[in-house]
């Protein structure tokens, strides 16, 4: 009988951990999605933003220049801009939700989603599209690409 209270016992602890690891996850990205909201309505309404650091120091845009413009331009729904606010994002954007779909609803929950190859390829690729975008979008010949 002890061995039987014993296995139900870790049963139930896990599923407790599992609950609250959810609920502390559901948290968290609700308290993300509270700044996020918090922090467009201040731009959009106030004008106030947080300028880019490196362009201040450097005077040369970073790969994220334009972020805030592109997040506003996606809210309202103005597709047509989005590509002048942030090229880069606007091709990876959609490969981002597309590998985010596909984690979401992948068949094997055992393995790390982290170690799936189409995370590490998207990821990898960001990465080199990245740092491509910050090179190139400085170039005077590319000045059409600086928001």
């Amino acid at each position: 009988m002890h061995a039987f209270m014993k296995e139900r016992f870790a049963l139930f602890s896990g599923r407790i951990r599992s609950f609250f690891g959810k609920r502390k996850r559901v948290l968290v990205l609700f308290i993300i999605l509270a700044a996020a909201i918090a922090y467009f309505m201040i731009t959009y309404f106030a004008g106030i933003g947080i300028p880019c650091i490196f362009r201040t120091v450097t005077g040369f845009c970073c790969p994220g220049c334009g972020v805030t413009h592109f997040a506003h331009d996606l809210v309202l729904m103005r597709f047509s801009k989005l590509p002048g606010d942030n090229a880069a994002l606007t091709v990876l954007l959609p490969l981002w939700a597309v590998v985010a779909v596909a984690v979401m609803f992948r068949k094997n929950d055992s393995s790390s989603w982290q170690r799936l190859p189409y995370v590490r390829f998207v990821s990898h690729f960001s990465i080199i599209v990245l740092l491509a975008f910050g090179i190139i979008r400085n170039i005077p010949f590319f000045a059409f690409l600086n928001s």
